[in-house]
């Protein structure tokens, strides 16, 4: 029984270790918001070698991020993507 933040063997019990948050893909300046302003930035991390890149810019979720992403993200903010 935990009293006062201490374990009654006088241990104190270990965080739980925090996960990472969830990443918008395609939220490249980390607003929250999907807009033009994420494909300017997307377009110009397409091709930086970034391990964060690959995961924010895989807008197709073929586990890579190229121009296929740029083109798809492209036409979701210009609401052609159906």
């Amino acid at each position: 029984m935990l009293v006062g933040g201490i374990e009654p063997d006088g241990s104190t019990p270990k965080k739980e270790e925090t996960t990472k948050p969830d990443v918008l893909v395609g939220d490249f300046n980390k607003d929250g918001l999907l807009n033009i302003f994420d494909l300017s930035l997307m377009k110009y991390f397409v091709f930086k070698n970034n391990d964060e890149y690959k995961i924010i810019g895989d807008f197709n979720s073929d586990k890579s991020f190229n121009l296929s992403d740029v083109v798809k993200f492209s036409r979701f903010i210009l609401n052609c993507d159906k």
